[in-house]
C-alpha cells in the first residue's frame, strides 16, 4: 500500500480532520508507533476505518465521548501493536503523567518539562520555558518551531476566547507544526533527529505542503506570549555570540499584537540580537519584556555516526539508534513501518533501494518483489 494516499498535497482528498499530517507523518517515518486523535461524527469514522485498514492499524475508542453541538466526538488512539495501544489506554486515564507521554513516543525529557511547566501553571507560557532551557548564541532548526502549535498550551481562562479570535484572524492558513509535541529545549537531540525524520518524510510525499511549512517555520520571532509574536520575513545568522536578522516587513500567521507595535517593526530592517534582546538599532524601541527566538532555514549536520546507507536489521524500539539517512534511502524506522505494511516478519534484515518514478519509492527484498542491485554494487559493475 502506497502511504502516499494518505499523505500527499492533494488537500481536496477526504480525510479524518482530527489527525494531523505530522502524526501521521510520525508513523510513516517510524518515530511514534501509536497516534492520539479525535472523530467528529459518523462521517470522521468512516474515513479513520479506512485509514486503518490501509494502513493494517488498529484502533482502540478511549471512551472519552462527548458532544459540542450535537457532534459526536470520540477520542481514539491508532496504531499497530495491540499490546502497546492497551498500555496507551491504561496510561490515558492520567494525561499529565510520564506514561502518558511516553505511551504516545514522546521524548522523556520533553515530557518531563512539559509536566514541570504545567505544575507551575503560572503566567509563562510554555514558549518561554522551553526557550530558556536552550542554548544562548546558536540558531534554532526551523521544524523545532512549535509557536503555533497550541495543544496542551490553553490552560488559562481567556486562552480559548483570545485563540478563537487568532484562528479567525488567520482563517484558512495551514498552521501545523512538524513535530507534534513541545520539545524540551530547542535543541533538545532527540526532538532535533525525530524532527528531521517526520519532515523528510513530510517532504517525500507532500513537498509542496512540506516546503510551505518549511517557509513559515524558518523564520525569526520576536515573542510576547502565546497570541503576541512578529515574525520577521527574513532570516538571521550568529554573529559575535549573537545575531543578525535581515528582513522585510512581517510574515505570517498574524497575532495579536497592536498596530503601533506593528509599525514600530515594519518595512526593511537589519536587527542585531543578543541573549533573545535587540541591541540595535538603538532607536528600536519594543513595548513589554519580549524574546527574539532565532528559528532559521538551515538543516542541523550529525556526526558521521548517525549515517547509515546500507543494511537494517528491523525490529529495535521506534527512537532508539535511529539513523539519518540520506534523500535516496529511507530511514531506519519507516523501514519498519513499510515492512508491516507489506507482511514482512519484523525478523528478516532487508534492504531498501529507490527505484525510481512514482510516490512507492521503496520495495523490501521479498520473495515477492524482485531484488534491486544496490548503488555501490552498480559501481563495482562498472568499474
Amino acid at each position: 500500500m502506497d502511504i502516499g494516499k494518505h499523505l500527499s498535497d492533494n488537500m481536496n482528498r477526504p480525510r479524518c480532520p482530527g489527525l494531523q499530517f505530522n502524526d501521521l507523518a510520525s508513523l510513516a517515518a517510524g518515530v511514534k508507533s501509536l497516534v492520539y486523535t479525535s472523530v467528529r461524527g459518523a462521517g470522521d469514522a468512516r474515513l479513520l476505518d479506512r485509514l486503518c485498514a490501509d494502513l493494517k492499524l488498529k484502533k482502540v475508542d478511549l471512551g472519552n465521548n462527548k458532544n459540542v453541538g450535537n457532534v459526536p466526538i470520540t477520542c481514539v488512539l491508532i496504531g499497530r501493536s495491540a499490546k502497546k495501544l492497551e498500555a496507551a489506554k491504561k496510561a490515558y486515564r492520567n494525561v499529565l503523567s510520564l506514561e502518558w507521554g511516553i505511551a504516545l513516543d514522546y521524548p522523556e525529557c520533553c515530557v518531563r518539562s512539559y509536566i514541570e511547566w504545567n505544575l507551575r501553571r503560572g503566567n509563562e507560557d510554555l514558549i518561554r520555558h522551553i526557550y530558556a532551557r536552550s542554548p544562548a548564541g546558536t540558531t534554532f532548526p526551523f521544524w523545532m518551531n512549535n509557536v503555533f502549535n497550541y495543544y496542551s498550551r490553553l490552560i488559562r481562562p481567556e486562552d480559548r476566547l483570545k485563540y478563537a479570535a487568532f484562528s479567525k484572524l488567520n482563517q484558512g492558513m495551514d498552521r501545523e507544526s512538524i513535530i507534534p509535541w513541545h520539545p524540551c529545549s530547542y535543541l533538545c537531540a532527540e526532538t532535533v533527529k525525530k524532527g528531521k525524520l517526520i519532515y523528510d518524510v513530510m517532504k517525500r510525499y507532500m513537498p509542496l505542503t512540506a516546503a510551505s511549512r518549511k517557509t513559515m517555520l524558518s523564520k525569526p520571532i520576536v515573542f510576547w506570549d502565546k497570541f503576541l509574536f512578529a515574525i520577521l520575513n527574513g532570516r538571521c545568522r550568529t554573529m559575535d555570540g549573537g545575531f543578525i536578522i535581515a528582513y522585510k516587513g512581517l510574515g505570517g500567521p498574524k497575532s495579536l499584537i497592536g498596530r503601533e507595535t506593528e509599525k514600530i517593526l515594519s518595512g526593511r530592517k537589519t536587527l542585531r540580537v543578543r541573549r533573545g534582546e535587540i541591541t540595535a538599532p538603538a532607536g528600536l524601541r519594543l513595548p513589554g519584556n519580549h524574546i527574539v527566538i532565532p528559528f532559521a532555514h538551515r538543516d542541523i549536520r550529525f556526526p558521521a555516526q548517525h549515517q547509515d546507507f546500507e543494511k537494517a536489521r528491523v525490529g529495535g524500539p521506534a527512537g532508539k539508534d535511529n539513523k539519518m539517512l540520506s534523500d535516496n534511502i529511507l530511514s531506519y524506522p519507516a523501514r519498519g513501518f513499510l515492512q508491516h505494511l507489506a507482511g514482512v516478519e519484523r525478523s528478516d534484515t532487508i534492504q531498501l533501494y529507490p527505484t525510481g518514478g512514482g510516490r512507492n519509492l521503496f520495495l523490501p527484498q521479498t520473495p515477492s518483489c524482485p531484488k534491486v542491485t544496490p548503488p555501490e554494487e552498480r559501481l563495482k559493475d562498472k568499474g
